[in-house]
């Protein structure tokens, strides 16, 4: 079947089964029981994730996965006992070389890879060869050729503009092509939150909190290409009238996800301290809403003249 895909390095399984069709090659499919482990491994996410999830679960009738769980977890064990620390969903190859001071989290090595710095190496599939960050000043740095392959460019068709506003030890570009744009971020990982961003990400787009999603993180080159947003800067707001819608999404998107937190919290019989489980356990966002604004507005005065009675007159609205 791999025979089958096309030379492009980015594409789908769906061509080769086509191809297959197209040969006259028989195409069956397989039925599984509906309890059965399934998942897709078509992303760098999705892969890393079933490395968790099988290492997680209890295998009943699968001896050798079994012999491949304990396996890992030595493995696992030994990195520790090294001075690595491992957390998260770890894929752990042979032949493996991690210096003592590195954090793995949320990482598949293949064979015979070797991370030679102290960093932190999250969110990433390390192929199998020696992983050194690219030195030199972060301006000069230009995407990995996989950024324009993952995204379908042409390299040659696109632009990259750099952004006014930078961060520590990171450079923020716009990577256009036609009509499309997204951000691309080339960062150093000396700073872990540079290395943690993707991770951090996808955890706050699944509490539903409007942050840039991330389209494509290469961890071995320190690359992060996320959905671009637009061109207005909350730092260089200064108006009520501009800051106060910003402001009310800023507290429901709070609210809406403290709330949701706090009734799975309830549902388990926990204790709620911050909120009555009455409040909790009816979904009431407006009380929980009113208590944070309360606690808050005092903050937001130091941001916009105003600002404080903005949030004080904020009603959280669930979509």
């Amino acid at each position: 079947m791999l025979d089958l895909l096309p030379p492009e390095e980015s594409c789908s399984i769906k061509a080769a089964y086509r191809a297959a069709l197209s040969a006259g090659l028989p195409v069956l499919g397989i039925p599984v029981p509906e309890d059965a482990y399934w998942t897709d491994l078509g992303t760098p996410q999705g892969y890393i994730r079933a490395h968790g999830e099988i290492a997680d679960s209890a295998l009943r009738y699968h001896p050798g996965l079994r012999a491949a769980q304990a396996e890992q977890a030595r493995r696992r064990a030994t990195l520790e006992r090294l001075g690595v620390r491992c957390t998260g969903a770890l894929g752990l190859g042979t032949n493996l070389f991690v210096a003592q001071g590195a954090h793995l989290h949320n990482a598949v090595l293949w064979d015979n890879t070797r991370l030679v710095e102290p960093f932190l190496y999250a969110d990433g599939v390390f192929q199998g060869h020696e992983v050194r960050m690219p030195a030199g000043p972060l301006p000069t740095r230009r995407p990995d050729p996989r950024v324009y392959s993952a995204l379908g460019l042409d390299p040659r068709t696109c632009t990259l503009t750099p952004l006014r506003k930078q961060g520590s030890g990171r450079m923020y570009c716009r990577l256009t092509a036609g009509q499309d744009s997204w951000i691309w971020c080339a960062y150093t990982p000396a700073r872990r939150e540079n290395s943690s961003f993707s991770s951090l990400a996808e955890f706050c787009l699944r509490l539903g909190l409007r942050v840039p999603e991330v389209r494509l993180h290469l961890a071995d080159t320190g690359e992060i290409v996320s959905r671009d947003l637009g061109h207005h800067d909350l730092q260089h707001v200064r108006s009520l009238k501009q800051i106060e819608p910003d402001l009310r999404q800023v507290v429901d998107q709070i609210a809406g996800s403290t709330c949701s937190a706090i009734a799975r919290r309830a549902s388990k019989n926990c204790r709620c301290r911050t909120v009555s489980r009455k409040a909790c356990t009816t979904g009431s966002a407006t009380t929980f809403a009113s208590t944070l604004l309360g606690a808050r507005a005092a903050a937001a005065r130091a941001l916009v003249p105003g600002g404080g009675r903005v949030l004080a007159n904020c009603a959280y609205a669930p979509a």
